[in-house]
């Protein structure tokens, strides 16, 4: 196809803590977006009582691994704390990744491709 982009693997690593720590926000507080971090580090509330901290934003080769390792939510913690300085992080619940698209374009490519007339291209 003579449409130019790539798509690569983008894996976001999450914590989520006791409902003892449920209560240290009530809204979702968002961090200012980076292209390097993409839209931040959110500190959230989750419907079940629980506080949710993540995603961190790290690229990769492997578009199946969502394992996760300590120094990088070692990082969503230390940028949580950004936005929540007392953030207790003692009663951790859970910890979990999941991968999500990014492509070399932006957050989405809908165009007609300039060599296959007809075919539009939506990634």
């Amino acid at each position: 196809a003579g449409l130019d982009y790539t798509i690569t693997a983008r894996k976001g690593q999450y914590l989520v803590l006791e409902k003892s720590q449920g209560v240290t926000v009530q809204r979702v507080v968002f961090q200012t977006p980076t292209k390097r971090w993409g839209k931040g580090i959110l500190v959230s509330p989750t419907v079940r009582g629980n506080l949710l901290i993540g995603p961190s934003a790290a690229e990769q080769e492997s578009k199946v691994s969502k394992d996760t390792d300590i120094s990088e939510l070692a990082y969503v913690v230390w940028a949580a704390r950004r936005s929540i300085p007392h953030l207790n992080v003692s009663e951790v619940l859970t910890s979990f990744a999941g991968l999500r698209a990014r492509g070399s374009r932006g957050d989405f490519v809908i165009e007609e491709d300039p060599v296959l007339g007809g075919f539009i291209h939506a990634a």
